[in-house]
């Protein structure tokens, strides 16, 4: 890449006239820098841009004042180092024409948790995703739609649909069946079509997966107070009907409270209600107040 376009797609400024033309790839570490690469300076004391030139950096794109530093490198300053990945990934992510496959939110939860392969990174920051970029390594890229890796729709693949055969299911764990085996997954049933895709996007992949892991979800989340459960949940309105139904399903013996939405809630509100399943929505589990003048339900 050509200096001079370097600087344009980082949104920077060039300090000085380099001899140099253009660079070979990019670096993160002084270190490890090689000769022709862009080394490119997140942390760290300013002094890493010199055993990086030292090194054979060609250019360096850095933030802050480098003082009176001279250097036949370009160097390039950035007053925003997010704008300056973000340009330098999605030029990265054009000229390998890399797609990114776009996941919910529950779904990139469950593939934290689930894939164990390093070749797949999922929602990975700028700088971890540029330095996969610039390496010679083949990954895939797993990201919800927050990415600041989206900008282009032809790079972008939706997650595919997947099936997976539930064996056994409770509220909180199911049992599926892969490959020949079985296997107890500590995640709702409610679940379980994301985990389905994000299963099926491992087998494409070819990715590593561990069953074991917990995972963890910002829904539907529980603690239990003296043998009864009390369900927490971020859902919107079809989401929440959604669970409630599930509920009823699984567990069609239980008495079901449903708090009201869009009141603050605490234990002492509840305990005055007779259920063997409370569901709170729009309540965080670490935010409920579990303080009362008893220390029992009823």
């Amino acid at each position: 890449m050509k200096i001079a376009s370097l600087v344009e797609i980082a949104h920077g400024t060039l300090l000085n006239k380099p001899t140099i033309e253009r660079v070979t790839g990019f670096s993160f570490s002084a270190k490890n820098t090689r000769r022709g690469e862009c080394y490119i300076h997140l942390f760290g004391h300013l002094g890493e841009i010199n055993l990086a030139i030292a090194n054979g950096a060609f250019a360096v794109i850095f933030k802050g004042d480098p003082g009176d530093m001279e250097s036949e490198s370009a160097l390039i300053f950035s007053d925003d180092m997010g704008k300056s990945m973000s340009g330098i990934a999605r030029y990265l992510l054009l000229s390998k024409n890399v797609v990114i496959t776009i996941a919910s939110e529950i779904e990139i939860a469950i593939a934290k948790a689930l894939i164990n392969d390093k070749k797949c990174l999922i929602n990975p920051p700028l700088d971890i995703a540029v330095e996969a970029l610039a390496s010679e390594n083949d990954f895939c890229y797993l990201c919800d739609e927050k990415s600041d890796l989206f900008f282009a729709s032809f790079l972008q693949d939706q997650i595919k649909i997947g099936e997976v055969k539930v064996t056994k299911e409770t509220l909180f764990e199911t049992v599926i069946a892969h490959n020949g085996e079985s296997y107890l997954v500590q995640i709702s049933p409610l679940f379980k079509r994301q985990f389905a895709n994000v299963l099926c996007y491992a087998a494409t992949n070819a990715l590593k997966i561990n069953f074991s892991r917990q995972i963890e979800l910002n829904r539907f989340n529980k603690i239990d107070v003296n043998d009864r459960a009390i369900i927490f949940d971020e859902a919107n309105e079809e989401e929440e009907n959604e669970a409630i139904n599930f509920i009823k399903r699984i567990a069609p013996w239980a008495k079901l409270y449903i708090a009201p939405k869009n009141i603050k809630i605490t234990y002492s509100d509840i305990r005055k209600n007779r259920f063997d399943i409370a569901y709170i929505n729009g309540v965080k589990r670490e935010n409920f107040d579990l303080s009362a003048p008893s220390q029992t339900l009823f």
